[in-house]
């Protein structure tokens, strides 16, 4: 039996709520939130 890949893609819509949500996490978390968030588009972005 052959394995079969799975790909998920996922399309991150750029709105304000988004956006928002990102400036409140990265205040809360001290900054950690916007080296996640850079991890993020570096990974897909590459």
């Amino acid at each position: 039996m052959a394995k079969k890949k799975v790909v998920i893609e996922t399309k991150e819509k750029n709105d304000t709520g988004g956006c928002l949500l990102d400036v409140i996490l990265t205040i809360l978390t001290g900054g950690f939130w916007l080296i996640v968030v850079l991890i993020r588009y570096l990974r897909n972005n590459s």
